[in-house]
């Protein structure tokens, strides 16, 4: 016999077990009671719709994804967390694509727009810290910012060619030699940090 769920966090899992094996589209109320050993009932009272139960299975994976790396916000090498961040989405995405985003059009229109604005908030919250951790950088030389070319132009460049190179499965090295010898001081002839 199953031992029953006892928390939503409890749910939560379950919930992510039956959509990584069967896809999100197959995700529903009815079947996570089932699967969790309690009442229908039980699970409307932690998720009131399969609206609510599909968005908290997306959210947890946005939240696993920048909260569950090595997302260090006060680290002080910004080209090195690019790197990570880059490595993490990489390998993130790779389950999203292969588990979501395949069944993404199954899903109701109100539960599309509500994936998208989950997404689209981790995603903000990324630039955020990618932001404080280019102005924790002290090898960024303060000379390399003018009215065109601020911190935060170059975080949404850095994330925009980021999300670029995930799409293309290219490898980031080139794209981080470009971003070090933009922000930092580098020898002309060498492209070596000075």
């Amino acid at each position: 016999m199953k031992k029953s769920a006892t928390s939503k966090e409890e749910l939560l899992a379950i919930a992510k077990e039956i959509a990584g094996r069967e896809g999100i589209g197959n995700l529903n109320i009815r079947r996570l009671a089932s699967e969790s050993g309690i009442a229908i009932g039980t699970v409307y009272n932690y998720y009131p719709s399969k609206g609510d139960l599909i968005g908290a299975v997306m959210e947890d994976f946005w939240r696993n994804v920048f909260h569950g790396s090595h997302f260090d916000t006060e680290s002080g090498d910004f080209i090195g967390s690019v790197h990570d961040i880059y490595f993490r989405l990489r390998e993130n995405l790779g389950s999203f694509r292969e588990e979501f985003l395949k069944e993404m059009e199954v899903l109701s229109q109100t539960d599309q727009k509500r994936g998208r604005e989950l997404e689209a908030f981790y995603l903000g919250h990324m630039k955020e810290g990618m932001l404080r951790i280019l102005e924790r950088d002290n090898r960024v030389s303060p000379e390399v910012w003018n009215e065109t070319f601020t911190p935060e132009r170059f975080v949404s460049f850095a994330f925009s060619n980021m999300v670029l190179l995930l799409k293309n499965q290219e490898d980031p090295a080139y794209f981080e030699e470009i971003m070090r010898r933009l922000i930092y001081k580098t020898d002309a002839d060498t492209g070596k940090e000075v």
